[in-house]
């Protein structure tokens, strides 16, 4: 069971850990939960270092959750895909997933 709605307003860090709220609970990989904060993401720095922030990223998260860091960021790569994050983002994800070249 993963978040179902996992963004930075739904998440937040506490003295006991991290927080959530607003769940929508669903069943699956919960890799594929990282995707929606991890999108909320690659505007916040410059292009130019989109790739490595993503990857520092995505390297916490499966540190912190015991989560593999290409199943992260291959369903962050699918998922950008079929919702209107926008191209900058897929090819920033892709290029994090190693399938494109920079």
């Amino acid at each position: 069971m993963f978040h179902g709605d996992f963004n930075p307003g739904n998440v937040a860090s506490g003295r006991d850990g991290w927080l959530s709220i607003d769940c929508k609970p669903l069943i699956g990989d919960p890799a594929y939960d990282l995707a929606q904060f991890l999108a909320n993401r690659p505007g916040a720095v410059a292009p130019a270092a989109a790739v490595t922030e993503m990857t520092r990223q995505i390297e916490f998260f499966a540190g912190d959750l015991g989560l593999d860091f290409d199943r992260i960021v291959r369903w962050a790569f699918v998922k950008s895909l079929g919702r209107t994050w926008g191209p900058a983002t897929a090819a920033t994800f892709a290029r994090v997933a190693g399938l494109t070249e920079e």
